[in-house]
């Protein structure tokens, strides 16, 4: 079995030979994939060494910046160069990476731009947490994902490689997203999670296209029945319910708007599958009472340059569909910034959980006490 996985991961890597890696039984690792991130990548590792990552998996998809040079220079990062389309194979590597290297380890799945933080963040060691989840016999951690911002113009923020992407971009939009439980099909298909995070600052920038102006009604049916704060479970009366008032309100929402959440940690075992990214999974996870959160930095000085080459690589869904919405907005978005009347500033996790973007529960409340 462990050589058949050798043999996938050269015809999956360009015919290199599997990295040879000795990790301790309890290590957890960042699986990541990267192209053309050498202004992030000294903060995103650093931030991640902090909080508990004891080693990197990086997956180069033939960068022309300085990653590669830099990535080759760092005793705790495993550099895997591949020129094979992102599109393609994005959950594939993943699949072969985690099953050759990782079986029982917790993983976490990020990409550059993002900074996994949790509930007791950043004082609470993540080996604590995992611990913790070991003993409920959770092994997964819904996320959401929250877009950063600086307060003004994105050309006027001079972020440069070490520099901290939170202190660049601490603002982010602590309401307008909705909770919408997975329909039946999708589950059947897909069984974690159970439902799926929309809106925030993403959304209110980029997706005005709806079919109507949302209504009094609409307002009141996505306030009451969608908020963050919603705990219907698959197959419940009040999921099937949601399911009929979606219908209701769904002309009055953007079409096709990106999600916003993910399954970021999760003990892995072979043979689990992402469908596409690590947004949903086939088999079905026992998921931690606790949210986690990917504070998502998109919008810094690379912003504009970032949106081209996505258009023009192709390589990410329905032909790179949303980037084409970003390139489209990107001039006024670098000018006037992403900043507005409701932004809220993070200063810790309590801000999160105080708008139920993130989630703790009471016995992970005693743990962090």
């Amino acid at each position: 079995m462990q050589e058949d996985l050798k043999e996938t991961f050269k015809a999956s890597f360009d015919g290199s030979e599997p990295p040879h890696l000795s990790l301790p039984s309890d290590a957890i690792v960042a699986v990541v994939l990267c192209y053309n991130e050498a202004i992030r990548l000294p903060d995103f590792l650093r931030f991640h060494r902090a909080i508990g990552v004891d080693h990197f998996i990086i997956v180069d998809n033939a960068s022309t910046d300085e990653t590669s040079n830099y990535l080759d220079n760092e005793n705790d990062v495993t550099r895997i160069f591949t020129a094979k389309p992102y599109k393609e194979n994005k959950s594939h590597w993943r699949h072969v990476i985690c099953d050759l290297f990782l079986d029982g380890h917790w993983t976490l799945f990020l990409d550059v731009d993002e900074l996994f933080v949790y509930p007791g963040w950043p004082k609470l060691d993540l080996h604590a947490l995992t611990r913790h989840w070991d003993r409920k016999g959770c092994d997964g951690v819904f996320t959401t994902m929250i877009d950063m911002y600086p307060k003004g113009a994105l050309d006027q923020i001079q972020f440069k490689p070490g520099d901290s992407m939170l202190d660049a971009s601490p603002y982010f939009d602590p309401d307008g997203y909705r909770l919408i439980p997975m329909h039946p099909r999708m589950r059947s298909e897909y069984n974690t999670p159970p439902y799926a995070l929309f809106g925030g600052a993403r959304e209110r920038l980029f997706y005005e296209g709806r079919k109507r102006r949302p209504g009094i009604l609409d307002k009141l049916i996505l306030k009451y029945f969608f908020h963050l704060r919603t705990k219907s479970k698959p197959g419940s009366v009040l999921a099937s319910f949601q399911r009929k008032l979606l219908r209701i309100v769904q002309s009055s929402l953007p079409k096709f708007p990106p999600m916003m959440s993910k399954v970021a940690l999760i003990k892995w075992r072979k043979g689990l599958r992402f469908a596409g990214g690590a947004h949903r999974i086939q088999q079905k996870l026992t998921l931690a009472d606790d949210w986690g959160a990917l504070l998502h930095f998109k919008y810094l000085s690379d912003f504009s340059q970032k949106t081209e080459d996505a258009v023009q690589r192709e390589q990410h869904a329905s032909h790179s569909h949303h980037y084409k919405l970003y390139n489209d907005q990107k001039d006024e978005v670098m000018t006037r910034g992403a900043y507005y009347e409701g932004s809220r500033r993070f200063n810790g996790v309590g801000d999160l959980e105080a708008c139920g973007l993130m989630r703790s529960s009471a016995d992970t409340r005693k743990i962090r006490e």
